[in-house]
């Protein structure tokens, strides 16, 4: 693989990250098995991340490719602080907006209305901002009635247009995306990569975490393919897009 330049105004720095954690397989032990003190629980553990590194440039989008369970979301999550490493050192210049989970930190009893002013409220905005901003969200969520309708009657597409407008719209010096490009229908992932392209124009560092190989092509400035937890190659969009999809 190729290492990432160094970059000369990096909004993020990654050096040697590793993530390792415990998983135990073989399901709950049976009753049986506890009474006798013989529970056959195999402790193994999982290296999501083995020593990746990463400098990229402020203003640039970053694609992150790579299999399920390849370590790309990991990755997202650590740089992001929802997840502390194992070892290695993470340094992210300026706010970090982060949608790695649409929808999934909604109250579903509440309007999307009121979600979207939560939302807004929870990156630390104050209320006056907030109350100027939730109609921008709801405009580019373009939910229509379903606005003023409880979350829990939404489909997974309209949590997820919601939970990007609210990230979107609060213009964050870093955003984090994972899977947002495969959100709604066509003219809405269209909306979405014309967004993240405004960010980035007005100096917003982007990384974006997608299966779709295409919007990456026309997006990133740089791909990286994570493979098995490891950088397997990174550089130009097309070059590593289709070294990716040749392999088997």
């Amino acid at each position: 693989s190729t290492p990432l330049p160094p970059a000369s105004d990096p909004a993020v720095v990654v050096r040697d990250l590793r993530l390792d954690y415990p998983v135990r397989l073989g399901g709950p032990p049976r009753l049986r098995g506890l009474v006798a003190g013989k529970a056959r629980q195999e402790a193994v553990v999982v290296h999501a991340l083995k020593g990746v590194s990463l400098s990229v440039p402020a203003g640039t989008v970053l694609g992150i490719i790579g299999a399920n369970g390849a370590g790309k979301s990991s990755l997202l999550k650590v740089i992001a602080g929802i997840i502390r490493p194992t070892a290695g050192e993470v340094e992210v210049r300026g706010e970090v907006g982060t949608l790695l989970s649409l929808g999934a930190t909604f109250v579903s009893s509440l309007t999307g209305r009121r979600n979207a002013l939560l939302g807004v409220m929870a990156a630390g905005v104050d209320r006056t901002t907030a109350d100027r901003l939730v109609p921008e969200v709801l405009a580019f969520a373009d939910l229509g009635e379903f606005e003023d309708y409880p979350v829990q009657t939404y489909s997974s597409g309209m949590r997820g247009r919601l939970g990007f407008a609210i990230a979107a719209c609060l213009a964050p010096d870093v955003l984090l995306v994972d899977e947002a490009l495969s959100t709604g229908d066509a003219a809405f992932r269209a909306k979405c990569e014309n967004r993240i392209h405004e960010l980035v124009g007005g100096d917003s560092t982007a990384l974006v975490v997608s299966h779709r190989t295409d919007a990456l092509v026309d997006l990133a400035d740089t791909v990286v393919w994570i493979d098995a937890g490891e950088v397997r190659m990174i550089g130009d969009p097309r070059e590593v897009t289709a070294a990716y999809l040749a392999t088997p």
